[in-house]
């Protein structure tokens, strides 16, 4: 009688270090999932700060005599201005610019555009030598046709000896030249000479060619350029310069 009950009781202590055992499982499992989650949480944090900081390192406000709010948002080509908000499509095609046939191709020329519609965007124009892309919106008229429409947005590429050259390309009008723009230090000049303030970032950098991105905003819009410089070359071998009206302009008839 006596070894059955010390039988019973060795059982009955054995289910109990089991389940003991068992309880405590799931708890270390938990434990480690939580390490787990919690270092991979502060890496992620850590990542995600260092490139913030390595952005803010990369970029630099840049303090200039003149004064974004008085800038006039317009590109000079062929000596002739364009301003945004003012000129209108019509004004690119009357001085010899066409219509790309492969941008074009969905543009219904003689569709009546609504008051206040975007009528198409990053359409590229062409003359025998230079492209520009624009965007264009009715801020006019009631209803307006594609030519009716005022310039939104124009941007110009090319180098300082080649396109841009060729097409006397000018901002802010005319006061800023891009055929001047041969080095970093001269465009800087010059948008310190216009801009009260503008932000500069360093793009990209290797033996080869160096890069950075200008940008600010004014009262009417914005503001931006990317330039890249030839090491091997030593000269300037491309700027993109565009500018953008403000999505709430509000057009004002001279």
């Amino acid at each position: 009688m006596t070894k059955r009950i010390i039988a019973v009781v060795m059982v009955v202590a054995l289910l109990a270090a089991l389940l003991v055992g068992c309880s405590k499982k799931p708890n270390n499992n938990n434990n480690n999932n939580s390490a787990a989650d919690s270092a991979a949480s502060s890496a992620a944090s850590s990542a995600a700060s260092s490139a913030a900081s390595s952005k803010e390192e990369s970029e630099e406000t840049v303090s200039g005599t003149g004064d974004n709010n008085k800038v006039t948002l317009s590109m000079t080509l062929f000596d002739k201005e364009y301003t945004l908000g003012k000129s209108r499509v019509k004004d690119l095609s009357d001085n010899d610019w066409g219509y790309d046939p492969e941008d074009w191709k969905d543009i219904d020329m003689e569709k009546k555009i609504e008051y206040k519609q975007t009528g198409g965007s990053y359409l590229t124009m062409d003359n025998s030598t230079t492209e520009v892309d624009i965007s264009f919106k009715n801020l006019a008229e009631t209803f307006a046709t594609p030519e009716q429409c005022i310039l939104t947005k124009m941007e110009f590429k090319g180098s300082p000896d080649g396109a841009i050259t060729k097409a006397s390309a000018k901002i802010f009008g005319g006061k800023i030249d891009l055929a001047k723009c041969t080095s970093f230090e001269e465009i800087e000049n010059q948008l310190k000479s216009n801009l009260s303030s503008f932000v500069k970032e360093k793009q990209y950098d290797s033996e080869y060619s160096t890069s950075y991105s200008y940008k600010a905003d004014t009262k009417d819009g914005k503001f931006y350029m990317y330039a890249s410089f030839d090491k091997k070359e030593n000269k300037m071998k491309s700027i993109d310069t565009s500018l953008d009206l403000n999505y709430d302009y509000t057009y004002q008839p001279e």
